[in-house]
């Protein structure tokens, strides 16, 4: 719930880690077959086709095995590089490479040391009806009122970072559009931190008619747009400024655009339909705009700000 934090650490027994070094033990022939199809996962076509990802790094890992997600294939340089994870009877298969296989399987020049083959995490909804939308949407204790939209939002880093700030504030859940940056990229699965276990994400096939229908069909939904200036078409006086704009009395769709062109044709009609509202982040005059994670950041943890003043933790 919001205004709580926890630290963790998880621990593994040496007998795990012998178990880990025994079965990593198998021929090299069937570990480089094994990279060489895991690499596949790289492309979003692989991930749609298998329900597979690649997480990469031992922390994260660690946050997969946490929430319960069975780990088809771990390929670590060592058994170190696994000693957050706390059952190790959730990993299928394991399997100790060099750091050149391991480059095989990331995006960045130098890999970290532990990189997992993962089912597509559970709080990724695909396929909802409007009931099952209807029912994610609804306002619940301890949670920030706030569905967050990443409309055509291309670059992962930002997608990533601002999926992690969702996750950090409670808020309800993000719909990422389908003409954004796939959310399991691996760039955006880095970035995000483990908010792919903790945070209802609709992704890939929720189209936005069925979203705004769930919206519309449910009472009190409205949208904040940021902007320095009031957005045509929205209604007269709507124009805000952040720590104006009240984000706990009814539950709030914030629509965050692309940084290139802001939000679309679609995120603007929902905007219309819904009480929507323009909301400002002053700055000094040289300085036009923020990027769009940190103005994401800004407005969730005004609204974290909020709702602790008005239901402050026991």
């Amino acid at each position: 719930a919001l205004g709580q934090f926890v630290l963790r650490a998880a621990h593994v027994a040496w007998p795990a880690v012998r178990r880990f070094a025994a079965i990593g033990a198998d021929a090299s022939s069937k570990a480089t077959a094994e990279v060489n199809k895991a690499a596949k996962l790289l492309e979003k076509r692989a991930r749609l086709e298998t329900g597979l990802c690649l997480v990469e790094g031992p922390k994260l890992i660690a946050e997969a095995v946490r929430t319960g997600h069975t780990i088809e294939a771990l390929f670590a340089q060592d058994e170190s590089a696994v000693a957050e994870l706390a059952d190790l009877g959730r990993v299928q298969r394991m399997y100790t490479v060099p750091e050149k296989s391991l480059r095989l399987l990331s995006d960045r020049v130098r890999p970290q040391s532990a990189i997992a083959v993962v089912q597509r995490p559970r709080q990724l909804v695909e396929f909802p009806t409007v009931d099952a939308l209807k029912t994610m949407l609804a306002p619940r204790a301890g949670k920030l009122p706030v569905l967050v939209v990443c409309d055509r939002m291309r670059d992962a880093g930002n997608l990533g970072s601002i999926l992690r700030a969702a996750a950090a504030a409670d808020c309800l859940g993000v719909f990422v559009s389908p003409q954004a940056v796939d959310a399991l990229d691996p760039t955006v699965l880095r970035a995000a931190a483990g908010a792919h276990f903790q945070l209802p994400l609709l992704a890939t096939n929720v189209s936005w008619a069925r979203l705004a229908e769930a919206l519309k069909s449910t009472e009190g939904w409205r949208v904040a747009v940021p902007s320095a200036r009031p957005i045509d078409g929205l209604p007269a006086g709507s124009h805000a400024l952040f720590h104006e704009y009240a984000w706990t009395t009814a539950p709030t769709v914030l629509v965050l655009g692309s940084e290139a062109s802001g939000p679309g044709t679609a995120a603007l009609e929902l905007a219309k339909a819904l009480q929507g509202s323009s909301v400002a982040i002053p700055m000094q005059p040289a300085m036009d705009s923020l990027n769009v994670a940190q103005a994401a950041a800004v407005l969730l943890f005004e609204g974290v700000r909020q709702w602790l003043t008005t239901c402050p933790p026991s």
